[in-house]
């Protein structure tokens, strides 16, 4: 995340691929307090980088336009990531860092956006929520009221031919052992030919999954209550996460079954990673609808 072009005003957009960054991670691999040192280097960073410009302008730029791209997101991931952005915002940045931003955007935003939202937006200014433009899709033609096409980077679907210098993120390899891994961690599945991965959801409860293949491709079908909902589909590694939810009835319990099939393959074994997640059917019950209603 950092920097990168400018907008209309000729101030410097900061653009932050928050689908893709591993806060768990960061703090298994590192410690609570680098990783906290590290976010507020960068927030010092960026602000140096709007008075560099400024400077060079000969006029005050009010704060930076903020692009937070969500694209990649698993539920697992932003567990951390609302997990570490409440924390920050409520014992850090509200006594001690003064407003710096001009306009959020929140783009490419999961299914699954409003439950973290609706917990980390108590502990948001209302001036800055008022700030924050949220979408799933089709964003483009609104953040070019602010910043030029060819100052918009081609991952976002602009025509910027600057290289992005950040890197793409991602899950960080866990070098502490699964001890540290926490409850969160993959369990990982060895596909020969074909394995299922079944999951009762308890009356009244919901069930978020998520699975990706480490690497080439897998076919897979999904089954809920001993119905087809997803045919045979063939996935690959490039395809990210993939996730969804199942929610049971409030007087039976609802069944998952997971289906990868692997036969084509007479060479290679694929290793599938996955996870789910048990939590209530009021926290899951979330509209799967327009994102813009988050606000």
């Amino acid at each position: 995340e950092g920097p990168l072009g400018v907008d209309k005003r000729g101030a410097p957009v900061v653009y932050c691929k928050m689908g893709l960054k591993d806060v768990a991670g960061m703090v298994r691999e590192t410690s609570m307090d680098m990783t906290l040192e590290h976010h507020l280097y960068m927030m010092e960073r960026d602000r140096h980088t709007l008075n560099e410009f400024s400077a060079a302008a000969g006029k005050s730029f009010m704060g930076v336009v903020l692009v937070l791209d969500y694209a990649g997101m698993t539920w697992a991931r932003a567990k951390a990531t609302v997990q570490f952005t409440v924390w920050i915002s409520n014992e850090i940045l509200k006594d001690r860092f003064p407003e710096a931003i001009c306009c959020i955007y929140c783009v490419n935003v999961p299914w699954f956006f409003k439950m973290g939202w609706s917990m980390v937006a108590p502990f948001l200014p209302e001036a800055t929520k008022r700030k924050m433009r949220i979408y799933r899709n089709g964003f483009l033609p609104a953040l070019q009221e602010r910043v030029d096409l060819d100052q918009i980077p081609a991952f976002l679907g602009g025509e910027s031919k600057a290289p992005w210098p950040y890197g793409d993120g991602g899950d960080l390899p866990n070098t502490k052992g699964e001890d540290a891994a926490g409850a969160d961690a993959p369990v990982a599945l060895e596909v020969s030919k074909l394995e299922t991965v079944t999951v009762e959801v308890p009356a009244g409860k919901a069930c978020i999954w998520e699975w990706t293949v480490e690497k080439w491709d897998i076919d897979v079908t999904r089954h809920e209550n001993g119905k087809e909902v997803q045919p045979q589909q063939r996935l690959a590694s490039t395809d990210g996460w993939q996730s969804g939810k199942l929610v049971a009835g409030k007087d039976a319990p609802a069944m998952l079954k997971l289906t990868f099939d692997n036969s084509f393959s007479w060479a290679r074994r694929k290793r599938i990673l996955y996870k789910t997640f048990i939590m209530d059917d009021a926290e899951a019950a979330v509209d799967e609808g327009d994102a813009q209603n988050a606000l």
